[in-house]
């Protein structure tokens, strides 16, 4: 399936180029009430947010 490859690769490119202006310190503040704990604060980063897109 081409089609679908092609728009899971425009996703992943446009979610890497917009974290590029995230704040993710801004970011990890606001789903802080959703974690379980406070080391899943931890998870909350450019580096995982790249890492899982590949």
């Amino acid at each position: 399936m081409i089609g679908l490859d092609l728009i899971l690769e425009n996703c992943c490119r446009i979610v890497r180029r917009r974290s590029e202006n995230i704040s993710f310190e801004h970011a990890s503040l606001d789903v802080r009430p959703f974690l379980i704990s406070d080391e899943d604060m931890k998870l909350v980063s450019r580096e995982n947010l790249l890492g899982l897109l590949g």
